[in-house]
């Protein structure tokens, strides 16, 4: 009996050595990291209802719509879905109609040079520094408001955001702000962690 006790002990123990090794084999692009950036993304989508309804800037199409445009790096099909949702949650800002639709970085800068800027951007992917460089470059000169759900991206120059410390609030960059023809309404400001 203790013999049979021993070897279900060994491999117990080597199973839960493979389970470690098939663990430490994957890539370091966690599972538990791809669930944050997701949970982040949610949330980032419920407070960019309110980060646009605080634009007091808000510039419209010739037939009155608000343009807003969910940006994106390599997943469209992702994209896709968050305007899908929007759409649902956000069918109109400020009493005004909202023309949502998908950019990829390139389209974006594109349309840009066109004049025909969205007047609210959502990030759905992780930016690279270059990325978010061109982004915020092309982006204040022509008062777009951004939000990305990404740490760090604040601090480095998007227009708004999310702090997730001991409970979820707004972000604003206070210096991208001022250099933008962005104007936030007061109260959002009031509530949102600044960042200068």
């Amino acid at each position: 009996m203790s013999f049979f006790t021993g070897k279900d002990s060994c491999l117990r123990m080597v199973s839960r050595l493979m389970l470690m090794l098939t663990l430490l084999s994957m890539p370091s692009h966690s599972l538990f990291a791809d669930a944050a950036s997701d949970r982040r993304i949610r949330v980032g989508l419920n407070l960019f209802r309110t980060f646009v309804a605080a634009d007091q800037s808000l510039e419209t199409t010739a037939d009155g719509r608000v343009p807003i445009a969910i940006l994106y790096l390599q997943s469209e099909r992702d994209a896709r879905q968050l305007q899908q949702q929007l759409q649902q949650t956000l069918p109109s800002v400020q009493g005004r109609p909202v023309v949502i639709e998908t950019l990829s970085l390139q389209q974006l800068k594109q349309r840009m040079q066109q004049q025909q800027p969205p007047a609210a951007l959502f990030v759905s992917e992780r930016l690279q520094d270059h990325e978010r460089e061109l982004l915020v470059r092309c982006t204040v000169q022509d008062g777009v408001a951004v939000f990305s759900p990404f740490e760090g991206d604040v601090e480095q120059g998007i227009l708004g955001g999310l702090s997730v410390e001991a409970a979820v609030k707004p972000t604003i960059n206070i210096a991208t702000l001022r250099r933008s023809d962005v104007r936030i309404k007061r109260f959002y400001l009031s509530v949102a962690r600044q960042y200068e």
